[in-house]
């Protein structure tokens, strides 16, 4: 089986708009054997953007992304006492936003494959990233 964590926008797209997702991953994502996670992080990035006026969300509510993630039967990972005093190992110079940064290092310490078309995440594989976006 495999396990992956979703990006912020992975998540978005996966409950809104899928066909933005690259076919290779959208069936990993379609796959029964797959469990497919999410994070609070994401609903807090959610959140925080929309409260700002950084993100459009056509008609939804940040809230409906979690009502809409449980409805898929995606996991739900939260942070953790390790995540929060682990995120310090994630190098600052290539996402220097926290929340890509918590979420692939909840996807390096959980060993989840990431959901991401963020650029740059080959430089964490030294950290032990995985990642798939085609």
């Amino acid at each position: 089986m495999k396990k992956v964590l979703l990006d912020t926008h992975s998540l978005i797209w996966s409950l809104t708009e899928p066909k933005k997702i690259p076919s290779k991953t959208r069936k990993l994502l379609e796959n029964p054997e797959t469990r497919v996670c999410f994070s609070t992080v994401s609903l807090w990035e959610i959140s925080l953007k929309f409260s700002l006026g950084k993100l459009k969300l056509r008609n939804l509510a940040p809230e409906d992304f979690l009502q809409g993630a449980l409805e898929q039967n995606f996991d739900k990972i939260t942070i953790s006492e390790n995540d929060a005093l682990g995120f310090r190992n994630v190098p600052r110079h290539i996402h220097s936003e926290p929340f890509d940064r918590m979420l692939i290092w909840q996807a390096i310490t959980r060993e989840l494959i990431f959901i991401s078309a963020e650029s740059g995440l080959d430089e964490y594989a030294h950290l032990g990233l995985r990642w798939q976006w085609d």
